[in-house]
């Protein structure tokens, strides 16, 4: 579900049509049109904000929300790893 709606709110920055939305998503057209009236209204600036950012990918948006500032299980050393992971050294 949250994929789904991640990438409503790609699809309509994008400019998409809500009868593309909705088929591709599998949707209906009245969640397309609620989550446009939410984008308009601006509840969505942090994440279209982050989607904005030079090669930031819709997987790197979803890590953030998900982790969404809590502390890591696997500790600092973890932390360090992954960030290699993600700047490509591994």
């Amino acid at each position: 579900m949250l994929a789904k709606r991640l990438a409503m709110i790609v699809m309509l920055e994008r400019g998409d049509s809500s009868y593309h939305i909705s088929r591709s998503l599998r949707v209906s057209d009245s969640s397309v049109q609620r989550f446009r009236r939410m984008l308009d209204a601006g509840l969505f600036k942090p994440v279209v904000r982050e989607l904005r950012k030079k090669n930031r990918s819709l997987l790197d948006v979803l890590e953030l929300i998900l982790s969404a500032g809590l502390p890591s299980i696997g500790g600092p050393r973890s932390q360090r790893r992954l960030q290699k992971m993600r700047d490509g050294a591994i």
